[in-house]
């Protein structure tokens, strides 16, 4: 019973069988072989340089398979075509993190999954 909440949690704790608590920000690989970056949100642009661009400058990184982030990365518009996204009430000038932005240049990821804005 963690009445605390997962702010308590130890990363890469097990919460229930088969579910671990990755942390607010970070690297890991999971099932031997997938690499998956993670970026909370709130998470200071420092601790994204320290917790992923380490990890991203080590000899032979190629990037990640999936990068998890709370928030679209800042200036993602510049990159995709996000008209699309106004059907559904949102401004794409509007919305993104830098934190994230750093994220995703540093960790090069083949997918990137956001979570909010009901936009995924």
């Amino acid at each position: 019973d963690n009445r605390g909440g997962l702010k308590d949690l130890q990363e890469g704790t097990e919460v229930v069988p088969g579910i671990h608590y990755l942390g607010q920000c970070g690297i890991q690989t999971i099932l031997n072989t997938f690499t998956v970056a993670y970026c909370g949100s709130g998470v200071p642009i420092a601790q994204v340089e320290k917790k992923i661009g380490i990890a991203s400058k080590r000899i032979g990184f190629l990037g990640v398979d999936a990068l998890l982030t709370s928030e679209w990365p800042r200036g993602i518009e510049a990159q995709v075509d996000t008209t699309w996204l106004q059907e559904y009430g949102v401004l794409p000038h509007a919305i993104g993190g830098r934190a994230e932005a750093l994220a995703a240049i540093l960790c090069r990821p083949r997918y990137h999954i956001a979570g909010t804005h009901n936009i995924f």
